[in-house]
């Protein structure tokens, strides 16, 4: 997106979406959806430079029968290495204690020569809790003349790169090695050798992890059979996942139909179009119009393009509008309307297949939601198992015209059970499912947007969307108050119902000093286990160089009674942490915020007398500029 023009000063809204990525707890916009996805954190390097010739390597916590190489290394006649060779009858131990692995995602990579010799039997590496030899404790890879755990996959007198991608967290992982991309799914493994020479590299063995900790990376040979290899250059990097957050508010004159989002308006009588006549928040939302006179043309959408991955939880919010007039009281018999849905990306040989969830409009007017799944590699529809998720009753969900609903979607796309799908619709729960909710393909679903409908159906159809939000490995809430007090001759004075709150350090003139306060209670997502939170505000007034910081208080105020006389009642339960401006941001980690489902939070500057920041209140009129607690799963 474009920087926010608010923020500048510069009074017009930005016409693009908003993208930005939670990464060491900075909201980052972006500009396009090559996004930067693995910020790793090295944790151990050995490239055997330093190390003494003919001696035990120095840098590893275990160190048995292998030696520092420099004569005529593989890797180069003047590289030194780590030769694995047992042909005198030892058995190899090669192992660096890395306790902060466990329970993360992580690469363990190192360059591999295996001669064309005598010396052609099994080596070990990998995970373990104390030893590769463990059985039933570790994540053991078996590298034996060409083959990967049995299989064939690399040559002799060749030299590689290996990476075994581990996924120890709950939740799916990315990765990109070998300059290519790809996920794993939690609790598994992935390896891949890179042929350096050749510049090509492939996926040669997967797994699940055979683990319950984590506590060492290395390698192992045996006495007896023998084996010969050398390795240098041995990294571990833990993975470090930026979590993506984007919205589309449609502030735009024109509807977006480029690298973030494609239209589907076949015909003239499909319009995709931005409007200020019907609006959620903001200035302007997304009008779709269908009709179809000479049966023939059946949907009008827009989809987004952003990568989903498989065992991944994603949650989406966005509002729709269906008018009173220009809307079906009813539509024909055997018809249906969608006007959200999550779609499969199809894997080569896959045909027509129906979407994953579905939202669309009964015969009866009423919410339908569907699901499709399949576990099959190569699926063409016939293997496909469809849900159909209903109320208590079993009938349809209500969907009211002629105002605007909010719809909160958190799914974790799976085609196993550990799949999961909640539904909130105005804060109502109305769908709680476990179970497959995607196929078994290599990328997750795409969501769209408009009207897909039946091909009879012909008459005239208007539906409006506003505010498309969606967060990676997380959950999304909104304040339910928030203010701010000011002291001196305003001590008494309670500002909550504007639309910006405040923050100034000026303890030397009271009558300008403010502090800001938000309260936010996300008991509905009280079923999941948040690993974090960031609290993130929208500034519209920036004039400060130290970081603005977050302390949790009690939750015995109210927003229309709070003022600065009666705010130092509040008990102070604990410092969170602090933020900086970063594009028109500040994001500040709310560490307590795990610990019950309420929170409240004083923001407030105390270093640097005059720093002053004025931010947008939840009674702001663009919803994505609100105060937001992302309440993150990892």
């Amino acid at each position: 997106m474009l920087i926010n023009l608010l923020a500048m000063g510069i009074d017009q809204p930005t016409p693009y979406p908003h993208y930005r990525m939670l990464k060491k707890l900075l909201l980052i916009p972006l500009s396009t959806l090559t996004l930067s996805l693995n910020a790793n954190t090295q944790i151990f390097f050995e490239d055997a430079e330093n190390e003494t010739p003919a001696t035990s390597p120095a840098n590893w916590d275990t160190a048995a029968n292998c030696l520092i190489s420099n004569n005529g290394s593989p890797f180069g006649s003047s590289n030194q290495c780590i030769s694995l060779d047992d042909s005198g009858g030892a058995q190899i131990s090669l192992f660096k204690n890395v306790p902060d692995v466990a329970g993360k995602a992580s690469i363990l990579s190192f360059d591999f020569y295996e001669p064309n010799d005598s010396n052609h039997d099994e080596m070990w590496f990998g995970y373990a809790d104390t030893d590769l030899n463990s059985t039933g404790n570790c994540v053991r890879i078996s590298l034996n003349d060409g083959t990967v755990n049995g299989n064939s996959a690399y040559s002799l007198d060749t030299t590689y790169r290996v990476y075994l991608i581990v996924n120890d967290t709950a939740l799916a992982t990315r990765y990109t090695v070998a300059d290519a991309s790809g996920s794993v799914r939690s609790g598994d493994y992935r390896v891949i050798f890179e042929d350096t020479g050749a510049n090509t590299s492939a996926i040669v063995a997967e797994g699940s992890i055979n683990a319950s900790n984590i506590a060492k990376v290395g390698f192992r040979t045996f006495a007896s059979p023998q084996q010969c290899a050398y390795i240098d250059n041995v990294e571990l990097l833990r993975i470090e996942e930026d979590i993506v957050y984007q919205t589309q508010d449609w502030e735009g004159l024109t509807v977006p139909d480029d690298d973030e989002w494609w239209q589907e308006t076949p015909g003239t009588t499909a319009v995709l179009e931005t409007t200020d006549n019907i609006v959620h928040s903001g200035n302007r939302a997304l009008k779709v119009t269908l009709s179809n006179p000479d049966n023939s043309i059946v949907r009008s959408e827009i989809g987004h393009r952003l990568p989903i991955t498989i065992g991944k939880q994603y949650f989406y919010r966005f509002s729709v509008y269906l008018p009173t007039v220009g809307h079906p009281a009813k539509l024909p018999s055997g018809g249906h309307s969608i006007f959200a849905q999550w779609h499969g990306r199809k894997d080569p040989n896959e045909s027509y297949r129906n979407a994953n969830l579905a939202f669309s409009i009964t015969t009866d007017s009423k919410l339908a939601i569907t699901t499709a799944y399949s576990a099959e590699p190569v699926n063409d529809g016939s293997t496909t198992t469809k849900v159909s998720h209903k109320n208590p009753d079993g009938s349809n969900f209500d969907l009211p015209k002629g105002q605007w609903i909010t719809f909160e979607v958190s799914v974790l796309w799976d085609y196993t059970s550990n799949g999961f799908l909640d539904i909130w619709q105005d804060g109502e729960h109305i769908v709680n499912y476990s179970g497959p909710t995607s196929y078994n393909d290599a990328d997750g679903p795409y969501f769209k947007c408009g009207i897909y409908r039946h091909i009879s159906y012909t008459q005239e159809e208007t539906i409006y969307f506003d505010n498309f939000q969606i967060l990676e490995d997380g959950l999304i809430a909104f304040p339910d108050r928030d203010t701010y007090t000011q002291g001196g001759y305003y001590s008494n004075n309670n500002y909550g119902s504007d639309s910006l709150i405040m923050v100034k350090h000026q303890p030397d003139q009271l009558k300008y000093d403010r502090q800001t306060y938000i309260h936010f209670d996300y008991s509905q997502y009280a079923a999941y286990n948040t690993a974090s939170a960031i609290l993130s505000v929208h500034c519209d007034f920036i004039d400060f160089t130290s970081p603005m910081k977050a302390y949790r208080v009690d939750n015995s105020w109210t927003e229309s009674t709070l003022t600065y006389g009666n705010a130092s009642n509040l008990i102070n339960l604990g410092y969170q942490g602090s933020g900086s401006e970063a594009l028109g941001y500040i994001d500040l980690p709310i560490p307590d915020a795990t610990l019950n489902d309420e929170i409240s939070l004083q923001l407030q500057f105390d270093d640097t007398i005059g720093d002053f920041c004025k931010l947008d209140s939840r009674e702001s009129s663009l919803i994505p500029n609100r105060p937001i607690l992302f309440l993150l799963l990892r």
